[in-house]
């Protein structure tokens, strides 16, 4: 029997009728979209909730709130927050604890090593990593701009943009050789890399297909050496410095 799935949505995002997102956290609009969520995956509690990026302070207060009377209802288990900062976190945590939160985190975006992950440990908050493969560019898989379509919005990320482009081209081709030693491939290795921080609880890979959920599974069981992280800094320098020196 397999286990049974971990459910977790997000609030927040709102869409007007042209088709352009807004952000809406007031407390009708946290509960409706709770409850909508709810009867569309015909559950009558959802074990993850999560505000969505609130790029302001405008009812974030207010949201947080809402929240825990969602869990008091039983409708929601754990709640926690995606892309919050410090500051923000600190105005929620004394209305509710912080189950966890939702940062990105790869090898070409690692600010959250900065004050983060050390906020999250000290205040005994799951951290969650969306885009450790950073769209792709991660995988070894691209190999050039043309193997996108034309109309991937990728193409307009700053990752997929020149001189940038090229050199995290040239680090996944350089992270291949670190991989191999292992029989492991690089998308692997990029999501190792983001588990190896202790804090870090899991991370989302987005797969399409069973055999890319197969493939991620195994990191679970990889442990970095001392050397392979050595190894990994002075290729993430070297990349750097390439950029710099543009």
């Amino acid at each position: 029997m397999f286990p049974r799935p971990i459910i977790a949505t997000k609030c927040g995002i709102m869409w007007k009728a042209d088709g352009k997102p807004y952000m809406r956290l007031d407390r009708e609009r946290v509960r409706i979209q709770c409850e909508n969520s709810l009867k569309r995956l015909d559950i009558d509690s959802k074990d993850m909730y999560m505000i969505h990026w609130p790029r302001s302070q405008e009812y974030i207060e207010e949201a947080w709130k809402t929240f825990t009377e969602l869990i008091k209802e039983g409708k929601v288990r754990n709640s926690g927050v995606s892309s919050c900062s410090i500051e923000q976190m600190e105005l929620l945590k004394p209305i509710h604890p912080i189950a966890f939160l939702e940062p990105p985190y790869s090898m070409l975006e690692h600010g959250v090593e900065t004050e983060l992950l050390d906020y999250c440990r000290n205040n005994n908050i799951g951290v969650i990593v969306y885009s450790p493969l950073q769209h792709g560019l991660l995988t070894g898989a691209i190999k050039s701009i043309d193997d996108l379509a034309m109309d991937d919005v990728r193409r307009r990320n700053h990752p997929f943009q020149e001189p940038e482009f090229s050199a995290n081209l040239n680090l996944a081709r350089d992270l291949t050789p670190i991989a191999k030693k292992y029989n492991r491939s690089v998308t692997q290795l990029a999501i190792a890399w983001v588990l190896r921080k202790p804090e870090v609880t899991s991370a989302i890979t987005g797969p399409r297909a069973p055999s890319e959920i197969e493939d991620t599974i195994k990191v679970a069981e990889w442990e970095f050496t001392k050397e392979d992280i050595a190894a990994i800094d002075r290729l993430l320098k070297r990349r750097q410095e390439s950029l710099i020196s543009k």
